[in-house]
């Protein structure tokens, strides 16, 4: 389970202001949380649901619950599903399942996929890998004078943020709010 999908979460969310609803899952699902977010002047909402294994949700538990909370939508990301492979078949499940139950909105909230990278392994191990496209772009960076360090600062921060938010846009992707 994603730390997003977890009851510390929604408590902490809720208290931060933002309502999260839990939904206990019957017929060997799991439990799943969403956040609900206000449509300004019209007393609904739209529900978010980040990091979900779709396998994991009763649909029809889901639709109830978003009835009962004034919910005219839910908005799921990136379902959690770990892969070495794109086309591995939890993958292909988690996509075909929702492309069964969900419409596809034409712009993506965050970043399409996460990677898990263990860097206690040595560079050569993490290079080898990697995709060739991947090695690639590294490469090419390093010729470009591209460097990585590790930030302290405020200064470091205002640096990252501004790569981040170029790269969001680039990429068609929303990101959090600097603060």
């Amino acid at each position: 389970m994603h730390v997003v999908q977890s009851p510390m979460w929604a408590k902490f969310k809720t208290k931060m202001g933002t309502k999260s609803v839990i939904v206990s899952g019957s017929e060997n699902k799991n439990t799943i949380i969403y956040t609900k977010h206000a449509i300004p002047l019209t007393g609904k909402f739209i529900a978010y649901c980040p990091k979900v294994d779709p396998k994991n949700i009763d649909w029809k538990l889901i639709e109830s619950s978003l009835i009962q909370e004034n919910c005219i939508a839910i908005n799921f990301d990136v379902p959690n599903v770990e892969s070495t492979k794109p086309q591995d078949q939890k993958v292909l499940h988690a996509i075909k399942t929702f492309q069964e139950k969900c419409v596809k909105s034409p712009k993506d909230t965050f970043a399409k996929a996460n990677i898990i990278l263990d860097i206690s392994r040595s560079e050569e191990e993490i290079l080898s890998s990697m995709h060739k496209k991947h090695r690639y772009n590294i490469n090419y960076a390093q010729k470009q004078g591209v460097t990585v360090r590790e930030g302290t600062t405020e200064k470091d921060f205002e640096i990252f943020f501004e790569l981040l938010k170029k790269t969001a846009d680039r990429q068609h992707y929303f990101i959090h709010p600097k603060n």
